[in-house]
């Protein structure tokens, strides 16, 4: 391939438990047996509700473990930032779909210096990174409980690049990558949603557009490619043609 390629994972977790030796000596050693190229890109999440559980008090033990073992084995990851800890966000707010467990909620406004903070802190301590992304699927009411909000979104992004800024790396920042869903049950479609993103905070406050276009059902090349050119009709809609599409998430 002649662009980054490997694999999205929630490397460690096994059973409902993370494992620093398993990641680390199973998972990613596979991983960097797999793809020994300098193109080699994996994906890890800094999760800020497990980082600062307790507000102003900071445990980067579990991605710690996880940054090292790809230094180690693939290096120059995708660095995924995102989920709210429950004194951050609303805290009426209710799951969306599914688990408790698996849903993630935004920070409210009047915590969105923490978030940044958050932000520019794991920047500053990961710096070996290829990209960072700013939350994951941000257009589904499970990922951004309890429905999607495309403006707000544009203001945690928008903070988030101000604090990558801060820190001084010139990583690209990308937008959450988009699931391809339809405008209903608090989801918002990803052609919707990102045009609501340009329109709200700008194309200065990404340099690339995450997507994950899932195809369901065949033809499933002509499917992904439908999904992709969606968002590509908004990016030139907005002048924004230079910038790139990033595939973080890919599966049938």
């Amino acid at each position: 391939p002649t662009v980054p390629w490997g694999f999205n994972e929630d490397w460690g977790w096994s059973g409902g438990a993370f494992s620093s030796p398993e990641m680390a000596n199973l998972h990613m050693q596979k991983a960097g047996a797999i793809m020994p190229d300098s193109l080699s890109a994996n994906r890890f999440h800094v999760q800020w509700s497990y980082v600062e559980g307790v507000r102003g008090t900071y445990d980067w033990s579990m991605s710690d473990a996880q940054y090292a073992a790809m230094q180690t084995y693939t290096q120059k990851p995708i660095m995924l930032l995102h989920r709210a800890p429950v004194w951050a966000r609303d805290p009426a707010a209710t799951c969306a779909l599914g688990p408790p467990d698996v849903c993630m909620y935004p920070p409210l406004p009047q915590f969105d210096d923490d978030w940044k903070t958050f932000v520019q802190a794991a920047v500053a301590r990961y710096p070996n990174v290829r990209a960072i992304e700013i939350w994951n699927e941000p257009n589904l009411a499970t990922f951004w409980s309890p429905a999607a909000d495309p403006s707000r979104y544009a203001a945690i992004l928008a903070a988030a690049h101000e604090a990558v800024t801060a820190a001084g790396s010139s990583a690209p920042v990308l937008t959450g990558g988009l699931f391809p869903a339809n405008t209903t049950g608090g989801n918002v479609s990803a052609k919707e949603f990102l045009g609501q993103v340009y329109a709200t905070a700008g194309a200065g406050a990404f340099e690339g557009i995450g997507s994950h276009p899932y195809a369901h059902q065949p033809s499933y090349v002509d499917r992904m490619w439908t999904r992709l050119d969606a968002l590509r009709a908004v990016r030139d809609q907005y002048g924004d043609g230079a910038t790139p599409l990033w595939i973080t998430e890919a599966g049938i």
